[in-house]
């Protein structure tokens, strides 16, 4: 398992310059943005109010996927 794994992670260094540091990094930034997300959502209307949205707003951000990330949380090159 371990050897398959590091396999892939040759791969992806290889094709994309990821390397298993940048790949991790990338993955939480994206399990966190999930879960933002989530959170936003399930915020009570007068709490979306005080940030200055509606309920329909935080749906909508929630729904988002999570590669569809705030241009400030994409990795630079």
């Amino acid at each position: 398992m371990k050897a398959r794994i590091m396999s892939l992670s040759h791969a992806l260094h290889a094709r994309h310059g990821l390397s298993p540091l940048r790949l991790w990094a990338a993955t939480w930034r994206a399990v966190r943005l999930h879960r933002s997300r989530q959170r936003l959502s399930a915020l009570e209307p007068h709490l979306l109010r005080d940030i200055g949205l509606t309920p329909e707003q935080a749906r909508q951000e929630a729904s988002r996927p999570i590669w569809d990330a705030p241009d400030l949380w994409k990795m630079r090159d």
